[in-house]
């Protein structure tokens, strides 16, 4: 084999090898956005059940304030509970596919 055959040979090698970083690289880049973008997610959903865990906090303190028992029948709590339940599977949901997509709910 001669001198040109082998360079070509190695030249083409190396572009293949390139290729293939390449491509690894960007399926590892897209994993990665992915999994940031989940992680944005979860702490917009787990900032929200805090806003609705501090909403029955103040509307619990009005009640009892006017010195009355807090139970679900007292005006707001029910919504704000369904809401506070809501969110929290959708944040067992997003931890989940956050589990799956390689990143891990505890790095949020």
């Amino acid at each position: 084999m001669d001198f040109w055959t082998r360079m070509k040979q190695t030249v083409d090698k190396g572009v293949e090898t390139s290729h293939d970083l390449f491509e690894k690289a960007k399926e590892r880049a897209q994993d990665l956005s992915r999994t940031g973008v989940l992680k944005y997610e979860l702490m917009q959903l787990e900032d929200q059940a805090g806003k609705q865990l501090a909403r029955l906090g103040t509307a619990a303190y009005e009640v009892l304030q006017n010195g009355k028992a807090v139970t679900m029948d007292n005006e707001g709590v029910s919504e704000i509970m369904d809401e506070i339940s809501s969110l929290k599977s959708r944040i067992a949901s997003k931890e989940q596919e956050l589990s799956e997509a390689g990143g891990k709910p505890e790095d949020v």
